[in-house]
C-alpha cells in the first residue's frame, strides 16, 4: 500500500491502447504505460495541467525510478503483469461468451 499522503490508481479498460497507473506522492504524479513502458511524470505543484512531462529531463531519473519502486510496492502485481492477465480474460470473454473470469 502507497505510503500516507499517497495515492495510486490503475487502468486497464476495453479499448485502450495500454493499461495505465497513476502513482501520486507529495507534489509529484507518477504515470507508467504498462507494456509500452512509457512514463510521465509531474510537478503537480509548479505543473497542474501537466502539460511538462519531466519523466526524459536529465536530473529526474532518481525520482522517476523511486516512484516506480513505490508504485509496485502498492500494487497486487507488477502493472505489466496485469495488463497481461487482463487482456487475456477479455479474449477469453469474447470466445466463451457468459463466462466471467474471477
Amino acid at each position: 500500500m502507497p505510503g500516507e499522503g499517497s495515492a495510486i490508481s490503475e487502468y486497464y479498460g476495453f479499448r485502450t491502447v495500454t493499461g495505465f497507473v497513476m502513482f501520486r506522492s507529495g507534489p509529484w504524479k507518477y504515470v507508467y504505460h504498462s507494456l509500452s513502458r512509457g512514463v510521465e511524470l509531474y510537478n503537480m505543484n509548479t505543473d497542474a495541467l501537466e502539460l511538462r512531462n519531466l519523466a526524459k529531463e536529465a536530473g529526474n531519473e532518481t525520482i522517476s525510478s523511486s516512484l516506480h519502486s513505490a508504485m509496485c510496492r502498492g500494487l497486487a502485481e507488477h502493472p505489466d503483469r496485469t495488463e497481461r492477465r487482463c487482456r487475456a480474460e477479455f479474449v477469453d470473454m469474447r470466445v466463451n461468451p457468459g463466462v466471467v473470469p474471477l
